[in-house]
């Protein structure tokens, strides 16, 4: 009870990955410096035909940076959860995500920005300027409106949005075709 207790006490930590950093640099810091016990990783948002605009970086720095870290994390003996291949493991033994970035076949997270505005998945903002917005806000709409919207329907229906090369992977079972936002290109 006390381990649970202390773990429940120690920081969790959420990051965005920059793939041209060193994995091993970032987990040491989260671990030894930080005292995360509960980490969560992002990868930067970008869809596949314009990650350009956005970073310097090769979509092979991202899958680096990650088999490092899952390397690291996993010949660890320090008790850490990284969601993200928790996730992944869960996953290949049948159960659940609980995560939008992998196996989940849409973006069911929805954002309310501090001007009131409801809107779809913020990151839907990679593919075109504004897709995520819609006329609707806290102040004159119903939250459950936006679960009727095109949009948001759209991207939730199934993992059908993934395209054919995705779906003859031999882990699409697994991924679901990645987040979201990285399925789409730009419009």
């Amino acid at each position: 009870a006390f381990a649970e207790a202390e773990m429940l006490a120690a920081p969790a930590l959420i990051s965005v990955i920059d793939p041209k950093s060193s994995a091993r640099s970032f987990y040491n810091w989260a671990v030894n410096e930080s005292r995360a016990h509960r980490i969560s990783v992002l990868v930067p948002d970008a869809n596949h035909d314009n990650i350009s605009l956005y970073y310097d970086f090769e979509i092979e720095q991202v899958e680096n940076y990650l088999k490092e870290l899952f390397d690291l994390w996993w010949e660890s003996s320090d008790q850490i959860s990284i969601r993200l291949f928790e996730n992944i493991l869960s996953l290949i033994l049948g159960g659940p995500s609980s995560s939008e970035l992998i196996g989940s076949p849409g973006a069911t997270t929805i954002i309310i920005d501090v001007d009131g505005e409801i809107q779809s998945h913020d990151v839907l903002r990679t593919c075109v300027d504004h897709v995520g917005s819609q006329p609707l806000n806290v102040r004159s709409n119903e939250i459950s409106e936006m679960f009727k919207n095109d949009l948001y329907k759209e991207v939730n229906l199934d993992a059908g949005h993934a395209s054919d090369v995705c779906k003859r992977c031999s882990v699409f079972t697994f991924c679901k075709g990645g987040f979201v936002s990285h399925r789409y290109s730009s419009i």
